[in-house]
This record gives structure tokens, C-alpha cells and sequence, in this order.
């Protein structure tokens, strides 16, 4: 179930913007064959109600505004929670979504006139944090926890840049890796000694840095969907997204 669907009917009135000549034509062409006074009428009220719709819509005219309405309002994969704020200091808010409870995060951004998804993942062993002082998401995807899994660890750093969010380190070590004494960091090998170095230096930054993501959550505890979540996500989106809309 498209458990957004709907979430913005800002979005929906977009979309009447660039066929409205149209429907405007239509709705009178077809009243000119019925030859009907009353048809007429009726159709320059329909177009009357369109525009005063749609003109509205002239206070909230930013790209971005748009490009996330349609990305939220086609969204039909799970969402626990989202969280909307200008974290990168670019004066465009970015949105930010809980995806799986584990970790797991899509962050929208948008920069030079599109929008762009960074998608964190997370398996069942790891997490992700923010770091507001760097503005950098640390994405721990896997660490080993099994005798199967010894010393494995993959971990991901993305930074804010011109060029949008970019990783900027990462740190894969397999078992096999972990057991013959090195690993990878940026590609390069690296012994153990100095791949575990660097995995306490950012253990250290997420314990003094790390800053809690206020998600908006919309499932308990229990991961039951909680029953006015779509009514807190309307509400939420809206004053995020459209804040002149609401005063």
C-alpha cells in the first residue's frame, strides 16, 4: 500500500498548471457542439474553480518544493519516520527518511536544479549517524558478530561538498581479510593495526558528535502503524515543505 499516497494535494494541483489551456478548451469546444447556453455556463465555472485552485500556487514556486511532493507522494516502501530541516546549510531543507528501523536512511537533497537520493543502508548488524559539526552521515552497513563473521567490517563516510553528498571514506574488511591481517580503507591495503585504529577514531566521533535525528515517527515500537500516521505526515510535510501555505 502506498502508505503516502496523497500526502500533499499541493502536489495534485500542480499538475493541473500545464494543461489547463487544455481542459479550459475541451470543456468549452464541447460545449459549443451541444449548443447548450447552460453547458457554456457551467464549463466557465469549472474553469473559474481551476484557476482559482491553482492560483494560489503562485506563493510556492521552488523546484525543490515539487520534486519532493512527487518523490513522497510515489514513496510505497515501508517509512517508520521522516525528519525535514536544512542539516547542510544550503537554504533548501533536506528529507530525511527512517526506512527499516535499523538504520537505514534516505536522505533527499536537491542541488543544481534536481533532486538526488543518498540511501544508507544498513544490514541487520550496524547503523547510521550524523554528524552535525561535519555535516557527515556515518554509515556502519556490517560489522562481523559470528564466529562466521569475525572482524568483518564495512563502513561508509559521506560528506556534504559542491557537488552534493559524496563518500569520503570507506572501510571494507571481509573474514578472510580480517584472518590474513589487513584490510581496506579508500581501496588501499591496510594491516589490522591500522584498519582498527581508525575504526575506534570514528567510534569515538559518533560517541562525543553524534547528533539524534527527531523523526516524526510514524509505527510504535512494535512497528504497528500508528493510527494518525498519515494525518501527522500531512501535517508535518506541509509545514516543512509549504510553510507559507500555513501562515
Amino acid at each position: 500500500n502506498n502508505i503516502i499516497k496523497g500526502v500533499l494535494s499541493m502536489n495534485h494541483k500542480i499538475n493541473f498548471l500545464p494543461i489547463l489551456p487544455v481542459i479550459i478548451m475541451i470543456i468549452f469546444n464541447g460545449c459549443i457542439d451541444s449548443g447548450s447556453q447552460d453547458n457554456i455556463n457551467e464549463s466557465a465555472l469549472i474553469a473559474s474553480d481551476i484557476q482559482n485552485e491553482t492560483k494560489m500556487l503562485q506563493d510556492y514556486t521552488y523546484e525543490w518544493q515539487k520534486s519532493y511532493s512527487d518523490y513522497l507522494n510515489d514513496y510505497e516502501n515501508l517509512l517508520l519516520g521522516i525528519y525535514i530541516d536544512d542539516i547542510n546549510g544550503d537554504n533548501i531543507p533536506e528529507v530525511i527518511l527512517d526506512i527499516n528501523g535499523l538504520g537505514s536512511l534516505n536522505v533527499l537533497y536537491f542541488i543544481n536544479t534536481e533532486m538526488k537520493v543518498l540511501e544508507l543502508t544498513v544490514a541487520s548488524f550496524g547503523h547510521t549517524n550524523y554528524i552535525e559539526e561535519t555535516g557527515q552521515f556515518i554509515n556502519l552497513h556490517f560489522y562481523g558478530h559470528t564466529t562466521g563473521t569475525q572482524g568483518c567490517w564495512e563502513q561508509y563516510i559521506y560528506s556534504w561538498t559542491p557537488d552534493g553528498y559524496v563518500m569520503t571514506v570507506s572501510m571494507e574488511r571481509n573474514t578472510n581479510n580480517y584472518l590474513d591481517g589487513y584490510g581496506f580503507i579508500n581501496g588501499e591495503k591496510v594491516y589490522n593495526t591500522e584498519f582498527n585504529e581508525q575504526i575506534d577514531y570514528y567510534k569515538k566521533i559518533e560517541e562525543q558528535q553524534s547528533t539524534d535525528i527527531n523523526f516524526i515517527k510514524l509505527y510504535d515500537e512494535n512497528l504497528d502503524k500508528l493510527p494518525n500516521s498519515k494525518e501527522l505526515l500531512n501535517q508535518y510535510v506541509n509545514e516543512k515543505l509549504f510553510p507559507k501555505n500555513n501562515g
